[in-house]
Parts: C-alpha cells; structure tokens; sequence
C-alpha cells in the first residue's frame, strides 16, 4: 500500500507541473487588430460636453483725441472740408485699429455655450467611465479660445456700425474687405485679451449606442457626473465618471504598464471618435457615431511633469476627439488614454497615452475596481462562437443580446452579418502590426486541456494497475 502512496504522491507532481507549463502560455493571447477592435469599440464611448460660461470683458471705445490729432496731421491742408477730415479720420483709424481702440473702463458681460467632443470607456457594470480630465473640465484658456469664436456676431456688428458712421460721414464711400478684416482681428484679440470667465456650468455626457435607421437615429446619451478629475498635461490627464445604469459593456484594464507587456515596440492600438468626422456631413449619421482603430507601436515610455507620471509615446495616429479613448496592447487590455499631440514643422507622429498606473492611481482613490459586466460576458462568448465559426451559435448568442440591448449597433451588426449568411474570416491568418501571426483566441488553453485530460486518464490508468498488481500478490 505504501508503494500506491508514493506512486500517487509522485504522479500527482507530476500532474500538477505539466498542468501549470502547458497553460502558462494560455493566459496570453495575442490579437490581430480585427480581434482587438471587436472587443473594445462595444466599451468605448463618445463623450459630450456641455458648457455655459459667462464671460466679463471690458468695453471698447475709439480714443478719438488721438485719432483726431493724428487725421488733422494727415490732412495737409489748413482748412480741410468735413468731407476730406471724416474720410481722413476713418482711413487712419482702419489703417491701425490698434492704436485707438482702448478701454472706457467698464466692462460687459456676455453668455457663451461650448460644445466639446471626446472619448472614454466603461470600466464596471454599474457606469464608471473613465476619460481626460480636459475632456470634461476644459480650463479658462480653452474657454476664451472658443470665446474667440462666439463672438463673431458681436464683432460683425461693431464693424457694421463702423460702416455705416463712415458711409453717412462720407457718402459714397464703404469699407474694403482688407479694411474689415484687419478691424475685426483687432477686436476680436482686444476681446481675447480683457475676457475673463466669471462662472463655467459643464454637463457631460456619454453616448452609449442608438436605435433608429438613416438620419432618423435615436442617440441614447447617458449624463456623467464627473467623481473625479486632475489637470491637463502635464498634469495627470484623468477624470472618472459615472453613469446611472447597469450592465453597460465594459473593458478590462491591465493593472500597470508593466504587467501589460507595455515596452519599447510593442503594438499598441487607439480607439475613439476623431472630432473631425463628427462634424463631416459627407459622412452618415451612424458611421459618425462608430469609434475608429489606429495601430501603431510604443515609441519610448516618458516620464511627465514634477510627479514624474509615465505616459507613452507611440506612432499611432491620435486626433482631437480621441482624446480619453482607450490604448490597447496586442491582449485587448487598457493600458492607458489617448491624450495630447506634440505639433510642428519638425515633429511627426509625436503622440502621447496617460499611462493606465495613473488611471489605476484615481480608481484606488475613489475605491473603484474594475470588473465585467454580464453583458460582456456573453457578448465575447457569442464572438468566441463567431471567431470559430460556429454561425449557428454565434447567431444565437448575439440575437439574445440584440433582444436585451438593442442600442448596441455592434451586436445588430453581427446580427446582419451573420443573418445575410457573409462568410465568417478566418481569425490569426493576417499578421498583428508588430508582423507576428496570432493563433485564434484560447487555443492554447484548449490544447492546454486536451493535455490535462490526457494526464488524468493516464494517472487514472496507472493507479488502477498498481492497485490490481498489489492484490494479486
């Protein structure tokens, strides 16, 4: 009996040692791009920003002392007509607006509402987003940029004012288009200059899917509160956020760049919603409201500010808009957001990730941990079927989720797909961008228990005939 103790006891070493090296590999699975965008564009969100700020800039006057001492000057006669010194007067006044336009030392007040567009992704079950912080809380000097433009009308008022004291003044006369474009640019940089932002009221939003077909489309936007933010680069660039709900799709995060195999080369993948196609009628309401995939590699991993904060620099292509969108490793995990662009002749390509240590920083802070939702669960078992072509289940597991989430334009596409009988690509035949070929997801891990089974049965086999060979003898 002691030698079936020690027989058992030295096979199940055995067993427990070839289990663990035939499934380590199991545990990561490298995607193509198609893998990764199917997994994350489900989780990655639009983000709206509302804000109604109020603006308090000083009033300008036209300084005409000055201008009528310069013009009398000009004039060159003793005893000029009215006719030559108003025409005089406003010909010096256009030629250098600058000069005479000044404070009369009261201010106006004016109400301004910016629409800012971003990225984000749903981390929990329950509506935890995560973001840039300058997605949800743009500064005072990103206000007074979009101040500038607001204030158009107001600056086209003024020069028609302008134009009609110089038409009555000096009839027959009007203003050039140089003439009113070099007015306008003056005031509108006098306007930029004085303007300070008295009060910001920011209400953000997450566009979570849509209903409808064509132009006539039912967005479903959830509100936002904002839990926690910190400051734009080189502040730590995060916000979290919170939506009212349950059972969103959700992304996983690695737990720090290290752990997500993020290092000099590696893929990296940038999904979000760029804000040039937001506003592009050439392109239809529903292909608007679709995240798009840029892959590229990790140039260098940087260190940022004084808080010496890791973000990533990497050749992937990052626009306005995606900023706060997910960056991918070749595993499909979150290892950070896409936030800034260093721009200029001489750069290209220079893009930058807050890393996913300081996003992980502000969910501990706000003990927030990340998990997955039911909803991904079986949304990544029906393309597990799909990516097996399995069409028969994956039809049904998606038709299920299409029933119960029926926003989802993700899940209704693969619905259509598979409905319309288009065969199903072969996952793991096109190579990853970093030129490595991918085996289809959890391969391994099969392999891994084909091996198990096998040890069982033959460890099952062994002790038998030991324990028949002692009762015999």
């Amino acid at each position: 009996m002691r030698r079936v103790l020690i027989i058992v006891i030295l096979l199940s070493t055995l067993l427990t040692f070839a289990c663990r090296h035939s499934s380590a590999p199991a545990g990561y699975s490298r995607l193509s791009a198609v893998q990764v965008a199917d997994r994350a564009k489900l989780a990655t969100v639009n983000i709206n920003t509302h804000i109604e700020a109020t603006v308090e800039m000083a009033q300008l006057n036209v300084d005409f002392t000055r201008l009528g001492a310069d013009s009398r000057k000009k004039v060159g006669t003793a005893q000029p007509t009215r006719e030559q010194m108003m025409s005089t007067i406003y010909s010096t006044l256009l030629a250098d607006p600058g000069t005479y336009l000044v404070s009369n030392g009261k201010t106006q007040r004016i109400q301004t509402k910016i629409n800012g567009l971003g990225s984000g992704l749903v981390i929990t079950p329950d509506g935890y987003v995560v973001t840039n912080a300058h997605v949800v809380e743009p500064d005072e000097d990103e206000v007074k940029s979009a101040l500038v433009g607001s204030l158009k009308s107001l600056v086209e008022a003024d020069t028609a004012e302008l134009e009609k004291g110089l038409m009555s003044a000096v009839p027959g006369s009007s203003l050039s288009d140089e003439d009113r474009a070099r007015f306008q640019k003056v005031l509108l940089a006098r306007h930029a200059q004085t303007a300070h932002v008295t009060s910001i009221k920011s209400e953000v939003f997450a566009v979570t899917g849509y209903t409808g077909s064509g132009d006539d489309l039912n967005i479903r936007r959830k509100e936002c509160k904002v839990q926690k933010a910190g400051k734009p680069a080189p502040g730590k660039d995060v916000a979290i956020c919170k939506m009212e709900g349950e059972d969103f799709p959700t992304l996983p995060l690695a737990a720090s760049l290290d752990e997500g195999g993020i290092r000099q080369g590696a893929d990296l993948f940038v999904m979000g919603f760029p804000g040039v196609l937001a506003f592009d009628t050439s392109i239809s309401a529903r292909s608007r409201l679709e995240p798009s995939l840029t892959a590229g590699h990790v140039s260098g991993i940087r260190e940022i500010g004084d808080d010496n904060w890791r973000a990533i620099q990497t050749d992937a292509s990052i626009s306005p808009g995606n900023s706060g969108g997910p960056a991918l490793n070749d595993n499909g995990r979150v290892v950070g957001l896409a936030t800034f662009t260093v721009e200029g002749e001489r750069t290209q390509n220079l893009n930058f990730v807050v890393s996913v240590d300081v996003v992980q920083e502000f969910l501990k802070a706000l003990s927030v941990t990340p998990s997955q939702s039911l909803f991904t669960k079986r949304y990544l078992e029906a393309l597990d079927a799909y990516e097996r072509q399995d069409a028969r289940r994956a039809l049904a597991l998606f038709r299920g989720l299409a029933t119960e989430h029926p926003e989802s334009s993700v899940v209704r596409d693969f619905v259509t797909r598979l409905s319309n009988g288009q065969p199903i690509p072969a996952v793991g035949v096109q190579p990853t961008a970093g030129g490595r070929t991918p085996a289809p997801p959890d391969a391994k891990s099969g392999k891994a228990k084909i091996v198990f089974l096998g040890i069982v049965g033959l460890l099952a086999i062994i002790i038998a005939v030991v324990i028949l060979a002692n009762r015999n003898n």
